[in-house]
């Protein structure tokens, strides 16, 4: 691996998993990502590759999880709080 620095010293690493796995650390072919893939720049939206923005935060999304797992709990435990058959 080739990192460069901003200041643009270049450093070279090795992954340490080359010793234990020398056929799995052949080189790759380079990167090229397609001119015509990228989208076209529009405003408000950067242009290129990018990861997708959440929908939700996490904290939004722990919350809906944890609700859904008490529904489900109180869907099994309704049954148990009838009277007793005697």
């Amino acid at each position: 691996m080739v990192w460069t620095s901003p200041g643009g010293q270049v450093v070279t690493t090795h992954p340490g998993s080359r010793v234990l796995f020398p056929a799995l650390c052949r080189p790759t072919a380079p990167v090229v990502v397609d001119p015509a893939a990228r989208f076209p720049a529009q405003p408000g939206r950067p242009s290129g590759l990018g990861m997708p923005r959440r929908t939700q935060t996490r904290a939004q999304a722990r919350d809906r999880r944890i609700a859904e797992q008490r529904r489900e709990n109180e869907a099994l435990l309704e049954p148990r709080d009838e009277d007793p058959p005697f």
